[in-house]
């Protein structure tokens, strides 16, 4: 099953149904199944074949949702490129992905316009909208036929840690974990989903977009994220019920001084992407009367693996349980499974796991041994089988021979009065290997917060090998799009 035959069947079932609104416009799901059968026209007229990739250039618009279901009804292979990205990095995008075209408009365009013959043809949208949009009779009917082509989206990876690599999504990855992920969530059709995360990355692709199309919901696009007033202002206003963002934006809502003065219809509150702070956990619940729901997930599962359940216990700090379908397994560093409570690798399998990575079989081998991924994530599990993700497996820092886990070092400095956002990191050191060092975003960029007084903060709170000895003050932390910190920017 894929998502633009749900979306068909819908303009069929439910043709007045709103299906996406951008801006003013809102359209309906029968509006919607013709402009993608539009631009399906359009693709194969221009003799893309089965199989051959299209770049997808381009923030949250309606453009974006109408090209991207169109190339996959004409059985071509998406590649989402984040249209923000320096020339050097877009070009390697395109000279690993190799796309016959590439969709996008200005300024994006001029970007990458010195290396687009070399691998490509744009498709500049806005060129192309008024024919799009056209719901003339004389219009040719679509010509596609479904085929056997497995493979629908490559995304490429954030590159946090080293060079980005396109991760291959298939049909039934992104079907079969969007419908796990409404069905756990509990959305319906009468939702109204705000985006404002990405859609060029698989968190709001599955969780905001490919879930609440596929049981025939409302979708609301903002083109980025710009203020929490803006935010809040939408919410409000088309009466959001669904909202995913990651912890950063929780973060910032929260901070807004007329945050209590807007009259939300808000029913879910989703987060991933990163660690969600219990700070930010306990003051949401405090003000909304109702939990963030936190999971956990990798692009190269589609992505989502686990979930805290809707009508059960949300347990703080935890990702959740796994999702139906999705089998977890944590290991020690000789693959051996480890006992309740012990922190080792988690490990993923499920129909959510990549076909592989593009171009790059090496890479793929060593994530994924005999039908599981390798997360590289440390985790634990409790007795009622929640998760827990205790970090990164290249974050860890090792102190004197002794392991320290940044993120309950951050959960620490996260509780401080003057502190927004913190990252901690390890740093060369003669005697020890490596020392904690915290990167500090204040609350009030005129405060002060010295090495000392943090030390003093952490004193009764953390081991004492566990505590920083370096302290910077920054005014933001390094961030994907998607809001995942880039500790190799730090």
């Amino acid at each position: 099953m894929r998502i633009d035959e749900v979306i068909k069947s819908h303009a069929i079932n439910s043709p007045e149904r709103f299906a996406v609104g951008f801006m003013d416009h809102k359209v309906t799901y029968k509006a919607l199944d013709k402009m993608i059968d539009n631009c399906t026209n359009f693709l194969l007229n221009k003799n893309l074949k089965p199989k051959q990739k299209v770049g997808i250039m381009m923030l949250n618009t309606l453009e974006f949702i109408i090209w991207y279901y169109a190339v996959s009804r004409a059985n071509g292979i998406s590649v989402l490129i984040n249209p923000l990205l320096t020339h050097r990095e877009s070009e390697y995008i395109l000279t690993d992905s190799s796309p016959k075209f590439i969709v996008s408009r200005e300024p994006f365009i001029k970007n990458i316009s010195d290396c687009i013959k070399k691998y490509s043809t744009i498709i500049d949208i806005d060129e192309q909208l008024n024919k799009i949009t056209s719901f003339k009779p004389s219009l040719q009917p679509t010509q596609y036929e479904k085929t056997d082509v497995e493979d629908c989206t490559i995304i490429y990876s954030s590159g946090t840690t080293g060079r980005p690599k396109g991760i291959i999504l298939t049909h039934n990855n992104l079907y079969s974990n969007a419908k796990v992920f409404s069905e756990s969530i509990g959305l319906t059709h009468l939702d109204k989903t705000l985006i404002v995360s990405p859609l060029f990355h698989s968190a709001a692709l599955t969780c905001c977009l490919n879930s609440t199309l596929l049981i025939g919901g409302y979708v609301h696009l903002l083109e980025r994220w710009k203020s929490s007033e803006q935010t809040l202002t939408v919410l409000e206003k088309e009466e959001i019920t669904f909202f995913f963002g990651p912890p950063t934006m929780y973060t910032y809502l929260l901070m807004d001084p007329k945050l209590t003065q807007y009259n939300l219809c808000l029913q879910i509150a989703f987060t991933g992407a990163a660690p969600l702070p219990m700070e930010v956990f306990d003051k949401w619940r405090e003000i909304f009367n109702f939990e963030i729901t936190e999971g956990y997930g990798l692009t190269e599962t589609s992505p989502m693996v686990t979930l805290n359940p809707l009508k059960r216990k949300k347990k703080k700090g935890s990702i959740g349980v796994a999702l139906p379908g999705v089998k977890l397994r944590i290991v020690d560093e000789n693959g051996n499974d480890v006992t309740i409570g012990k922190v080792g690798e988690l490990l993923i399998s499920g129909p959510n796991l990549m076909k592989g990575y593009l171009n790059n079989d090496i890479e793929t081998e060593k994530v994924i041994k005999d039908g599981w991924l390798y997360s590289g994530d440390y985790a634990k599990q409790d007795e009622d089988s929640y998760y827990y993700i205790i970090n990164r497996k290249k974050e860890m820092i090792i102190y004197g021979g002794f392991k320290v886990y940044p993120r309950e070092v951050e959960e620490v400095i996260y509780k401080h009065p003057k502190v927004l956002e913190v990252a901690v990191t390890g740093v060369p050191d003669e005697v020890y290997g490596e020392k904690i060092s915290a990167i500090v975003v204040l609350k009030n960029e005129n405060e002060v917060l010295s090495l000392e007084e943090l030390k003093v903060f952490c004193e009764d709170k953390l081991s004492r090998y566990k505590i920083p000895s370096v302290i910077a003050l920054a005014k933001s932390l390094p961030k994907t799009e998607s809001g995942k910190l880039i500790r190799s920017r730090l």
